[in-house]
Order: structure tokens, then C-alpha cells, then sequence
């Protein structure tokens, strides 16, 4: 005979607030038709019939509830048992449900090649009439930012979409900088219920301390092209001319950062 529901209170009655689990709840399942030929099989059959919710399943009608455990709550019959399936609230998918964000704000710096001193120009050495510009290794501020949100969809979809791009216009996370100023370097994520939502993480990479292109007044994510003589050596700034011989060029693609609804309010 096969398993039947015979009642179920879905939105259950053991609603309650903690400070440390949020809201918990409970469902009580009552199964009837199970298979089995004592008590021990009947339960083992009733917290693995596919009525149950497996762990970490999202509750039917209240969204930031999740399965935590499964128990039986009495056999009824020779075929009939009740499970209680208990639910909690996931702190890292409640407060994102609320219109929170996680962030991780900061920098740190790398060892590059300079050939410019901290006002931009260059520093020519000579020896023997021989005047060539001078490079040097030199630790750069990497300023970076890192976002963590809950989604409805897989990381891949906007991995696709955003890495190795930088931003088109003014982005709602750092509204003081301007487009091209910001990279996308990793988004990944991790679902724990079955693939029904993920915690994804987003992290960017600001262009700070790098070359500013004719034009403009900010650090841009342009690659810098830079005419080096047969010898090896570089120009002076006297012989150098912007657009010519030293030209920036727009080279990685651009997306709007803010359809990410990355932003302190933002909502999906």
C-alpha cells in the first residue's frame, strides 16, 4: 500500500525567537501506509519517505526556516507513525532575506616595477653621456572589497556575467569613484540546501595607485603602453609624448556592478 499524508499542520505550532537561533519552528507529518514488520523498521521507513524533508530544506511557507532535524513524534498504528520535522532560522540566510549584506572592506599592497616617483615623473639616470629613465621595485596599495549575499541562482551565472570586468558607471558600493575604477576578480558560493539558494561571495579589486589616463582625474583599470627604445631603454619625460609614445588603452570589458545589488539596501 503505498504512503499517504494524513495530516500535517504546515505552518506549525511551536513558533518561537531566541536570540542565538532566530526563529524555530515544527511541522508534525502524520504518515500513514508505511511498510515494515516491527516498530524500529516502521520509524526507520517513516524519517526516510520522500513526505520528509531532508535536511536543510526551506520550510513550504515560511522562507528563512530551514529543516535541522527529523524525529518521530509517536506511532499511531502498525502502519501509521507522526514525524515532527523541526525547523531554524539560518542567521547567513535571514539577514540577507532582511536587506543585509556582509562586508569585507580593506587593502594590502605587492611589490611592482616602478618607473615613476610619487608626483609622476620619471627619474633618469646618466653615466657617459648615456641617459636612459630609471626603474625600481616598489610596494603598491591594493585596496579591495569583498560582498557576501544570499541568492536564488548558482554563482556561475553572474561569474560569467562579471569577472574580469570592470565597472561602467558609478558603483552604489563606493558612489565616490568612478567607472573603470573597479575590477572583478573572483564570485563564488556555496549552497547548503540542495541547490535551493546559494551564499555567494563577490570580491573586487580597486585601481588604486594605478596610472591615470590623459583626460582624467582618477586611477582607471586601462593597460598603459609605454615606447621603449631598440636599446631597452625608456624616454625621458622630455622625450615623451601622451597618445604617442606613452598611450592608455581600454582593455578590459565593462558591466554595471550595480545590477549585483551589492549595495548597503539593495534588495534582489
Amino acid at each position: 500500500m503505498a504512503v499517504t499524508v494524513v495530516d500535517h499542520m504546515v505552518e506549525g505550532t511551536a513558533m518561537s525567537f531566541t536570540r542565538a537561533q532566530g526563529y524555530t519552528s515544527s511541522r508534525m507529518i502524520h504518515l500513514k501506509g508505511l511498510a515494515g514488520g516491527n516498530t524500529e523498521v516502521i520509524k526507520f521507513n517513516a524519517l526516510n519517505d520522500s513526505n520528509i524533508p531532508g535536511n536543510g530544506s526551506r520550510h513550504p511557507s515560511i522562507g528563512i526556516l530551514y529543516v535541522e532535524s527529523t524525529g518521530i513524534s509517536e506511532v499511531v498504528g502498525p502502519d501509521s507513525v507522526i514525524v515532527r520535522v523541526n525547523y531554524v532560522q539560518k542567521p547567513n540566510f535571514a539577514s540577507s532575506r532582511e536587506g543585509n549584506r556582509v562586508f569585507s572592506l580593506g587593502g594590502g599592497g605587492v611589490q611592482e616595477e616602478a618607473d615613476k616617483d610619487k608626483d609622476g615623473n620619471k627619474q633618469p639616470t646618466t653615466f657617459e653621456g648615456d641617459e636612459q629613465g630609471g626603474s625600481w621595485s616598489a610596494f603598491k596599495p591594493q585596496v579591495r572589497t569583498s560582498v557576501t549575499k544570499v541568492s536564488a541562482t548558482s554563482p556561475l551565472s553572474d561569474a560569467k556575467l562579471y569577472i574580469g570586468r570592470v565597472n561602467s558607471v558609478k558603483w552604489r558600493v563606493d558612489p565616490d569613484s568612478g567607472p573603470r575604477t573597479w575590477l572583478c576578480t573572483d564570485i563564488t558560493g556555496t549552497s547548503e540546501d540542495n541547490g535551493q539558494s546559494y551564499v555567494n561571495t563577490y570580491q573586487f579589486l580597486h585601481a588604486t595607485d594605478r596610472n591615470i589616463p590623459q583626460g582624467e582625474t582618477e586611477p582607471k583599470w586601462d593597460i598603459f603602453l609605454v615606447y621603449r627604445k631598440p636599446n631597452g631603454h625608456v624616454l625621458t619625460d622630455a622625450e615623451t609624448i601622451v597618445g604617442t609614445t606613452e598611450k592608455s588603452i581600454k582593455f578590459y570589458k565593462e558591466a554595471d556592478f550595480n545590477a549585483l545589488n551589492l549595495a548597503p539596501g539593495d534588495r534582489e
